[in-house]
């Protein structure tokens, strides 16, 4: 539950607000539950559009918790823009991280699972030109008590538990393009980055650095469909740097008509190309799937 109270200025608005909120796990006898008191500025000084926040979290497992950002924008022409921003952001283990190690510490003196905490900046530049839209940005992103998988087996069990390994560095540069292609709308992105264990001064495992996506969309009346494809690059298994997973592509599908404002039908084609690939050495993805359903909004 969320109580939100917006006050408007002549050039700024402020926003403050109470949330309580209870998570129950799939056998609802665990609960995670947090209260949050957060607050958010936003206005226009001299040509530049300023926002700041800040959310104070407290959590019944984890304590307190505060996180913070602040964003910038300036138009430094008719079709350009420049963008930064910095913040902070906390990561709670989830339901299924805290039974994993609940149940290894009947047996295990495991040290208890803390938060993931972060901090991100950024720096974007945004470009209205002749062939599109084109955005450009850097970022970098420190994570401390980074959650890892420590295996006590490997195949064919896997079993483990979750621990908090340190600090893991992040930076990268990403390039979007929108435009129009053949009556389609074009959405498409490359992303290179680097995400650096620092004791280790190894990549971490399980994080492709280098991917690309491509999306195509057109509405036709009442048909509405979707072409998709994505692709990301080789990447360690682990943090050891030893064994390596393949990189793979991936092609999804989507057509659905609108037969009145609420009723739609869709049919989706995921992995259309029936691509064999993994995303962490020994569990099996989906191979190519149909899905036909329907929505109703009421």
């Amino acid at each position: 539950m969320s109580i939100v109270n917006e006050i408007d200025f002549d050039f700024s608005k402020l926003s403050v607000g109470l949330m309580n909120s209870i998570d129950k796990d799939i056998s609802n006898n665990k609960e995670i539950k947090h209260k949050d008191v957060f607050g958010q500025w936003q206005g226009l000084i001299i040509d530049n559009e300023l926002s700041l926040g800040a959310r104070i979290i407290d959590h019944n497992d984890f304590g307190t918790h505060t996180t913070y950002n602040l964003n910038w924008a300036r138009d430094i022409s008719a079709k350009s823009r420049l963008s930064a921003s910095y913040g902070s952001a906390t990561n709670i283990p989830n339901h299924y991280q805290n039974k994993v190690n609940v149940n290894k510490s009947k047996t295990l003196g495991i040290p208890t699972l803390k938060p993931e905490r972060s901090k991100s900046i950024e720096f974007g530049i945004k470009n209205d030109s002749n062939i599109g839209q084109v955005e450009f940005k850097v970022y970098q992103t420190k994570i401390e008590d980074t959650f890892d998988y420590h295996y006590l087996t490997y195949a064919p069990d896997y079993d483990g538990y979750y621990i908090n390994i340190g600090t893991t560095d992040i930076s990268g540069v990403e390039l979007s393009l929108e435009t129009e292609l053949l009556g389609w709308d074009l959405n498409s992105k490359l992303d290179y980055n680097k995400a650096i264990d620092k004791a280790s001064k190894k990549q971490k495992g399980r994080r492709p650095n280098r991917s690309i996506s491509l999306n195509l969309s057109k509405t036709s009346g009442k048909w509405k469909r979707n072409i998709n494809w994505s692709a990301k690059s080789r990447a360690w298994d682990g943090n050891s740097e030893t064994t390596k997973l393949g990189g793979y592509g991936l092609l999804n599908l989507r057509t659905s008509y609108d037969f009145t404002e609420d009723l739609t039908v869709y049919l989706n084609r995921n992995n259309a190309l029936d691509k064999n690939y993994e995303m962490a050495r020994g569990y099996k993805t989906h191979g190519k799937t149909t899905s036909l359903g329907l929505t109703y909004n009421f």
